[in-house]
């Protein structure tokens, strides 16, 4: 029993191994994975979402709306239900633009059916920023290293 404790103990200092192969450090404990708490929002922690610009903040407002049913080819007619909103905001030369997508909702005069307008794919993929302000934050964060509360 005493030789298997001296053989479990033996460094580069009390015997003729190699300085290489003594453990520098001990391996790190690791945690538990049931413990951990998973990213993003917790259960029960309440909603926090970005304020919508005010209608005088808004620059340029652009609707959507479908000309004819997807379905049948029938004549749509407007619904005074709220559209769908989408708000960007852009670097421009006065400082920015905010733009307003609307997804109008229309209703099939003969097939009596709802749609709501496509996006188009630039706006649907582009987010709350545009190309331009999104190159600016990408440069601020990866070539000035600033940090997302700064920028």
């Amino acid at each position: 029993m005493e030789a298997k404790l001296a053989a479990a103990l033996k460094s580069s200092a009390n015997s003729s191994k190699p300085p290489s192969s003594d453990i520098v450090k001990p391996p790190a404990a690791r945690r538990k994975a049931e413990g951990k708490r998973k990213r993003g929002a917790q259960p029960g922690h309440s909603k926090h979402e970005r304020q919508a610009f005010a209608p005088d903040q808004i620059e340029v407002t652009t609707d959507h709306r479908l000309e004819h049913c997807p379905d049948c080819g029938g004549q749509l007619e407007l619904l005074d239900e709220p559209a769908r909103v989408v708000q960007q905001v852009e670097l421009v030369a006065q400082p920015i633009t905010v733009t307003e997508h609307r997804s109008r909702v229309c209703r099939c005069g003969a097939c009596q059916k709802e749609f709501t307008a496509k996006l188009p794919r630039a706006v649907r993929q582009a987010g709350l920023v545009g190309p331009e302000l999104s190159a600016l934050i990408g440069y601020l964060k990866g070539a000035c290293h600033c940090s997302f509360s700064t920028i």
